[in-house]
């Protein structure tokens, strides 16, 4: 795969073979995303049903014996019995005969089949000579009935797993002072339970639900039910599991090479890496924390090789000498503009360069090109973490070195020299104030401005951050990064896999997990991902209430900052493209769900959670309000969204009379046939595309649903298809929510 690189030479060589340049965040977030999917389809080829395991029926209709303290209750009249040992001085065993009653010490009065020593007739119930009392632990009974699925077991430490696929409404009794109450309890279709007991006389199954609102041992008394609505698990204690979620799983813990994390927290962390976020991991000493940070470096590594100009000393992408767009993004450093334009130190004005004149060389991809690890001291300061110019140590000098305008003589610091590669911070907190000043700026605007030169030097990287403790840092320096607390394990299963990776070194390489070429890709970018702007706009107005009326104990001064806002609606759009990795009903766009989730994600990794704080509680306060709000505020911007709509149109009907008809022919259209929308999308892109055809210009007005969405909705011209009938089912939707009406025949409908 690398042979075809060793021999590049120009930047020529590199268009040739097709490469696209990327930022070192988005080249990050692409290798993860390559990683994350290599691993899916491992864990997919991997995967079978026995280890799933499956749902199989509790119950089976066959012949089954009844003995014991089961038989008693089960014992009618006219129940056939057989004879199992001795009773008296009677030899039972293999005898059959009928059940006739039971007398008052308890025992069976049976009508056996053939005459019995000393018989009698049971008191005149049955023929003389054939009645005999016995003990019912002497006798059993055989009836067609149903038992346990051979393999399932009831046992309250012991028991399957069972599911219900149909509600259940059972009655218990509730004290409440001296009076007792009979309540109803509904067990919701779908919850998982655990079987407990199972009466083969009378066919009566125990459950115990161990958590919910119907949390609670219950009996099914209709066999009939159990049959048809209740299911035991294959795997036995365990429930089975979904293919989808399990795949997700080991997809998730796979991906730090060396270390093993809780699902939710490897989420976390990946979705910080898939928004192109700087991270910083926090948490006790032994936690972890350098782990994850080495392994992110590991995964980084995929990519295998760096291109870099010619004698650049920090690591200058060679497209950002000649492609402009790329520029803007990962600008060339000072030193290689003066090199490649002579004007540029005396004009400030740089002249892209051909790309075959720009000299290359292919780099391998890790320490000293590109990744550089730096311990937190108080010795930290600026000069070691931007650079310094330094003089010729024989005494003599040059124009260059005196020169500000020059970069002769200076040397970059930790933030220059990992330009387009990855700069691990151990030991965050220990840093002076004045250092994580410098930090900020670099974060802040992607380069850095030494003492002794006019020219800033590029610091395009990615900055993965380690600290104890957090209290330090200032609201800047956590609005701009996300943190993420890395606890000690307090699952049993996961200090196993720890200890496993870490003692045992049951480790796997990076590289183990191919991601394939990576260099001729293009980013993907989250932003293009479609979230309908009424969503949008509701975020927008969560966080103006956050600010003004939240009151709870997470809350800081940067909870709902713009940054806070900016990365809410980057979570969402992260956690939608890694859903659609792993579970096929994934939708398209953003929907509130996950814009839900973004703001969570966003708030969470911004509120003060002590390292000796487990409950959570500040976290789930912030939750809960969401949860509380964001759905009125989503109805609220709804009917002010569609309001607008209609008042746009109404403001064009005073020139096109037309088209207030038309729209709300479209609208009725849409609804009925969303499918309908891609011929009037394609119509309205095309009109637009050519404002000097006049001929194409009358389907704005023909769809000025349409057109007017090209003007709302964010990147609506780059839709595909799918994307497109999600956005317009949910425009459809949400428009029962407005209170405003267009048209006479509307009016006169909400009426």
């Amino acid at each position: 795969m690398l042979e075809d690189y060793f021999n590049v030479k120009t930047g020529q060589d590199l268009i040739d073979l097709g490469v696209v340049p990327k930022d070192s965040p988005s080249h990050l977030s692409l290798i993860s995303f390559r990683r994350l999917d290599a691993l899916r389809n491992i864990a997919l080829k991997n995967a079978n049903a026995e280890m799933l395991g499956k749902w199989i029926p509790v119950l089976e209709k066959r012949g089954i014996e009844i003995t014991g303290d089961e038989l008693q209750p089960a014992l009618k009249p006219g129940a056939r019995v057989i004879g199992t040992g001795r009773y008296e001085d009677n030899e039972l065993t293999g005898l059959e005969g009928t059940f006739i009653h039971f007398d008052s010490k308890g025992r069976a009065g049976v009508e056996w089949d053939k005459l019995i020593p000393n018989g009698h007739d049971l008191s005149g119930t049955c023929k003389k000579g054939y009645g005999w009392y016995v003990s019912p632990s002497t006798i059993k009974m055989s009836v067609e009935g149903y038992s346990l699925t051979t393999g399932v077991v009831a046992d309250k430490k012991l028991g399957h797993k069972v599911r219900l696929n149909e509600q259940f409404t059972f009655t218990k009794t509730k004290k409440s002072g001296y009076e007792t109450q009979k309540i109803n309890v509904n067990v919701p279709k779908g919850t998982i339970a655990t079987l407990v007991g199972f009466n083969k006389g009378n066919g009566n199954m125990e459950i115990n639900v161990e958590s919910g609102d119907a949390k609670g041992t219950y009996t099914i008394t209709n066999p009939e039910d159990c049959s048809k609505y209740v299911e035991a698990s294959s795997l036995g204690q365990l429930a089975p599991l979904d293919l989808e979620t399990e795949v997700r799983k080991q997809a998730l813990s796979g991906f730090f090479p060396s270390t093993y994390l809780e699902t939710e927290t490897a989420e976390k962390i990946i979705l910080g890496i898939l928004m192109g976020k700087e991270v910083v991991f926090y948490g006790l000493p032994g936690a972890g924390k350098s782990n994850v940070a080495r392994d992110i470096v590991e995964v980084a590594k995929q990519k295998q090789i760096a291109f870099v100009v010619e004698g650049c000393k920090v690591q200058c992408n060679p497209f950002s000498l000649f492609d402009e767009k790329f520029a803007k993004v990962v600008p060339p450093c000072p030193a290689c503009m003066i090199e490649y334009d002579d004007n540029f130190k005396v004009t400030g004005r740089f002249t892209k360069r051909r790309p075959k004149d720009v000299k290359v060389i292919v780099a391998k991809f890790g320490e000293g090109f590109g990744i550089e690890k730096v311990e937190g001291t108080v010795g930290l300061n600026r000069m070691h973490l931007v650079g310094f110019k330094m003089p010729k140590l024989d005494g003599t000098t040059t124009e260059g070195r005196e020169s500000d305008y020059d970069p002769e003589g200076f040397h970059p610091g930790h933030l220059p020299r990992t330009n387009n590669g990855i700069l691990i911070m151990e030991e965050l907190d220990k840093l002076r104030p004045q250092a994580l000043d410098n930090l900020l700026e670099a974060e802040e605007a992607e380069k850095v401005y030494p003492d002794q030169l006019r020219f800033s030097y590029p610091a395009n990287n990615v900055i993965i951050g380690t600290a104890n403790e957090t209290s330090g840092f200032s609201g800047a320096i956590k609005d701009r990064s996300l943190f993420f607390i890395i606890r000690y394990p307090t699952d049993t299963d996961i200090g196993e896999n720890i200890t496993r990776r870490s003692y045992h070194n049951e480790i796997s390489e990076a590289d183990d997990v191919p991601v394939g070429d990576t260099h001729k890709e293009k980013a993907f970018n989250l932003r293009e991902i479609p979230m309908p702007v009424i969503i949008e706009n509701a975020a927008n107005a969560l966080y103006i209430k956050f600010r003004e009326e939240y009151a709870g104990e997470g809350k800081t001064d940067i909870s709902a900052s713009n940054r806070s806002l900016i990365d809410a609606l980057d979570a969402s759009r992260a956690k939608l493209t890694l859903d659609q990795l792993f579970f096929q009903d994934t939708p398209v766009t953003v929907t509130s769900k996950y814009a839900r989730f973004g703001i969570e994600f966003a708030m969470h990794s911004r509120a003060e959670e002590p390292n000796n704080s487990k409950d959570g509680k500040k976290i789930k306060e912030i939750s809960d309000w969401i949860e509380k709000e964001f759905p009125s505020l989503l109805k609220g911007e709804e009917d002010t969204w569609w309001c607008k709509a209609y008042k746009h149109i109404s403001i064009s009907k005073t020139q096109i009379p037309e088209i207030e008809s038309n729209f709300i022919e479209e609208l009725k259209v849409y609804k009925e046939n969303p499918q309908s929308a891609i011929s009037s999308y394609e119509e309205i892109k095309y009109s637009r595309a050519n404002p000097d055809n006049l001929k194409a210009q009358k389907a704005r007005i023909k769809y000025p649903f349409i057109d007017y969405l090209f003007n709302e909705q964010p990147h609506f011209d780059k839709v595909n298809e799918t994307q497109l009938l999600e956005l317009t089912n949910y425009f459809m939707e949400s428009r029962q929510n407005t209170t405003c009406t267009i048209g006479t025949s509307e009016k006169t409908e909400k009426k």
